[in-house]
């Protein structure tokens, strides 16, 4: 089993003081509980939005965070098809202005190689299997993991379609205990 950075660790010990808990067992057990049902409340959202027509495609949102963050959309491809609901809007815009401010180095990679993703996930997305929230839903979602360096990645939840591809969500997961920076 890998080993708990300690930072959570602490966190665990933390909240098992306050008695409430039984074990660290019990702690972790709960804190996984609410971090399912955010993301099934935040899913949930997100296929309202795609349902109602609430999107934009990928090439609208690349312009836009060209001219917010000066990020380049030269040598991006047609994007054709891929649209993102406002939830996953929301979260690249997020991602972009984190990676522009704390790492301005792999600004640009990051956003050049996920477009480039989304456009392979969008022709072959079918064939990944459904997440467990597609139960859930009633709706065939998939997720996969963005992991342009071993430091980090993105989960992105997605439906693919007629027209191609909706992303509903993408969540930042460090994978590098740090002290503010990703390194």
């Amino acid at each position: 089993m890998t080993e708990i950075p300690k930072t959570i660790s602490t966190l665990v010990d933390q909240h098992l003081s306050t008695g409430k808990y039984a074990s660290r067992e019990d702690v972790m057990e709960t804190a996984l509980n609410q971090l399912d049902t955010t993301t099934l409340s935040i899913l949930q959202a997100s296929v309202a939005d795609e349902q109602a027509g609430h999107s934009r495609s990928i090439l609208e949102v690349a312009q836009q965070l060209k001219e917010q963050l000066g990020y380049s959309t030269t040598g991006l491809g047609s994007g054709s098809g891929i649209q993102l609901t406002a939830t996953a809007e929301q979260a690249i815009n997020e991602l972009a202005s984190y990676f522009a401010t704390r790492r301005p180095d792999v600004a640009q990679n990051w956003f050049e190689g996920l477009i480039l993703h989304l456009e392979v996930l969008a022709v072959t997305g079918q064939r990944l299997p459904l997440s467990p929230q597609s139960a859930i839903l009633g709706r065939p979602i998939r997720k996969v993991q963005y992991q342009p360096n071993s430091h980090s990645s993105q989960s992105i939840w997605f439906l693919t379609t007629e027209q191609g591809m909706s992303i509903l969500h993408l969540q930042f997961e460090d994978n590098v205990e740090h002290s503010g920076d990703v390194v």
